[in-house]
């Protein structure tokens, strides 16, 4: 079975053995000066950076000699001049970043290029008539699954919010808010 990179949870990632980088500075997304939203290329570089060894050989042999070039590297090779397998017609780095399954693609390119298998990707969201307890263990299953195989996952978080809808006469209905990628 593959690692899982997982989309939509949060972890709190604490010093893990096999995680210990040459330079184990969080790389930060503001490193990158180009945009505020470099926060799904941040998060790749800190999974390379933070899981297992293969991971961080490929973090190190990439292109740059700080955190902010190596951003720039893997914007420019893997995001911006790319098409979207989320919005046709569209490249892969956009105002707002980069989209989820943007992320999970160009983060498997990446790893190809380095002869390094792929990673899965995974929305979790809660199943129709799912306790939340059960939720929160499969969620749980997952994360854990990934950090036993030494990979850091990437989590994507995502607001949602009920605002009342015109085309609903009214009614309320759950829109998506702002959303960030962590590790």
């Amino acid at each position: 079975m593959k690692p899982f990179l997982v989309a939509t949870f949060l972890l709190g990632l604490c010093g893990l053995e096999w995680g210990v980088s040459q330079d184990d500075t969080i790389v930060d997304q503001r490193d990158y000066a180009d945009s505020n939203n470099a926060c799904g290329p941040a998060s790749i570089l800190n999974c390379l950076k933070f899981s297992r060894p293969e991971y961080r050989e490929i973090y190190g042999s990439l292109l740059g000699s700080n955190d902010g070039v190596k951003i720039r590297f893997v914007v420019d090779r893997y995001f911006r001049h790319r098409d979207s397998v989320v919005y046709p017609g569209q490249k892969r780095w956009g105002i707002h970043g980069v989209a989820t399954a943007d992320l999970v693609t160009g983060l498997n390119e990446l790893l190809q290029d380095h002869e390094s298998g792929a990673l899965a990707g995974a929305y979790l969201d809660r199943a129709e008539g799912e306790p939340s307890l059960e939720f929160a263990k499969r969620v749980h299953r997952m994360m854990a699954k990934s950090l036993e195989r030494e990979v850091a996952p990437i989590l994507s978080l995502r607001a949602f919010y009920v605002r009342r809808q015109e085309e609903k006469n009214g009614g309320p209905a759950w829109e998506t808010g702002p959303h960030h990628n962590v590790v």
